[in-house]
């Protein structure tokens, strides 16, 4: 499908003489960056430099995602620094997914840390997915207590568990 996606972006240049903006070169960045594709991905994040425009939020928030899914945690950490630099608002997405990283690389100690700074240095707040991930992650290493006690803390937020936080639970 990535390729298809890159096809029809050349086309689009050749064909119909269409000059793509931010948002087309972000669907592209997202794109690559969803099958860990990182390079192709950072190709574009060029060619939206090159076109004189500005990469933004979405742009780094799925350079996170595409270094995470392709276990280069620092270069995700680096981009995530970067964001706040540059002046964007780092969100519950970027968070989760270097909390979902992290967490691949079972270094969930220091997903949970990050867990815990999310609010204290971005005022984020999690979302059912970060809770997921995170009770996921510690059942799964043998820490269901810890994984209950943030259920806990899930529902005490207002945060309605979904189907996939239920079947993490009962699968482990």
């Amino acid at each position: 499908m990535v390729d298809e996606m890159g096809k029809l972006y050349t086309e689009m240049l050749e064909e119909c003489e269409v000059s793509p903006n931010v948002y087309t070169y972000n669907k592209m960045v997202f794109g690559y960056c969803k099958v860990g594709n990182v390079v192709m991905a950072k190709g574009y994040v060029c060619k939206i430099v090159g076109a004189g425009l500005e990469p933004d939020f979405f742009t780094n928030t799925s350079l996170i995602m595409g270094y995470c899914r392709s276990k280069d945690l620092d270069s995700a950490f680096k981009v995530f620094e970067e964001m706040a630099l540059k002046g964007f608002k780092r969100n519950e997405v970027a968070y989760t997914h270097l909390i979902h990283g992290l967490c691949v690389a079972r270094r969930v100690d220091e997903a949970m840390e990050l867990f815990a700074k999310m609010k204290d240095d971005d005022n984020c707040y999690p979302t059912v997915r970060t809770y997921t991930v995170l009770i996921n992650a510690l059942c799964g290493s043998k820490r269901k207590s810890e994984a209950l006690v943030l259920l806990k803390e899930m529902l005490e937020r207002g945060i309605t568990p979904n189907i996939h936080t239920y079947m993490v639970l009962i699968s482990s």
